[in-house]
């Protein structure tokens, strides 16, 4: 997840360049897709690795957006490599990366 760039960072802090998230990237990081978000330190804003940990415990606990979300991680390139690699006649000059 990553904010447009020349765009503010909401938190007013980074940490070698990067935008780090607080509470105020909650909505954004609660409605993505991803199961990663590059940076969130809980010196920094405890709040926010407190309720992402909540979000996605309930997430695999309830099952919620699971179906939502997995064509989309069914086909990143390193799943599909992973997968297809051990299929016979796979041929690793043939696989195209999806960008």
């Amino acid at each position: 997840i990553f904010h447009p760039e020349g765009s503010a960072c909401p938190s007013g802090r980074q940490r070698h360049s990067v935008c780090m998230f607080g509470v105020e990237d909650l909505p954004l990081l609660a409605s993505s897709q991803f199961v990663m978000a590059n940076k969130m330190l809980p010196d920094f804003d405890h709040a926010v690795t407190s309720c992402i940990s909540e979000l996605l415990f309930n997430r695999t606990r309830d099952g919620v957006g699971i179906d939502k979300h997995r064509h989309f991680y069914k086909n990143i390139n390193a799943v599909r490599f992973h997968r297809d690699r051990n299929t016979p006649g796979f041929d690793i000059d043939q696989f195209e990366c999806e960008l």
